[in-house]
């Protein structure tokens, strides 16, 4: 549950925030507190009835952090920070109402959009190496099953032979094994749609 920081007599603590309490970004917003989501995820409204995320950043982090996405706000295949509340230790995203990864997933989607989704996430990935910025989760996410005790190269009946074959040799242990993301967008798997 997203917390406000409150100054008591014993010095800050942090308490949770209300539903419908009134939040006000950096840049001028208003926001509504909603609901929590999970973790450290809430949903806020602006006035013009949009959803947003609230994400709680450690004190220690929140400057660094609000600096590296402002660098990153003008690639189109990265989500970034929208606005802060800084009193509260809050970064705003536009909210999504899937995971990118799951959305990727989905059997009602063609392969071709299914492939865009995927590469696009790796573009954003790639952007993010060239300033060299590692996302530490995003292939264990991508690689998750409904049983992931399962090694992603024994899902033979979930994917096809070439999309089993690069993010097999995206996800090999140790840098100098696997491939980087610029020869995984060279890869036959996303070429053979375009």
């Amino acid at each position: 549950m997203s917390a406000a920081t409150i100054s008591g007599p014993s010095g800050p603590r942090r308490e949770p925030l209300s539903l419908g309490t009134q939040l006000r970004g950096r840049s001028g917003r208003q926001y509504t507190y909603g609901k929590y989501l999970a973790a450290s995820d809430s949903i806020v409204r602006d006035p013009e009835g949009h959803e947003h995320v609230l994400k709680t950043i450690s004190k220690s982090e929140f400057d660094y952090q609000l600096g590296l996405q402002k660098s990153l706000a003008g690639c189109p295949y990265l989500r970034v920070v929208t606005d802060d509340i800084q009193e509260h230790l809050l970064y705003t995203y536009d909210y999504l109402s899937d995971d990118v990864l799951n959305a990727a997933r989905r059997k009602d989607l063609t392969l071709a959009i299914r492939k865009c989704i995927l590469r696009d996430a790796l573009r954003g990935l790639a952007e993010l190496h060239s300033r060299g910025i590692v996302h530490t989760d995003i292939m264990a996410r991508l690689c998750e099953e409904d049983n992931p005790p399962h090694p992603f190269v024994a899902w033979t009946h979930a994917v096809d032979a070439d999309f089993r074959d690069v993010v097999s040799k995206m996800t090999r242990l140790g840098p100098e094994q696997c491939i980087t993301v610029g020869e995984a967008l060279e890869h036959s798997w996303f070429r053979n749609f375009e």
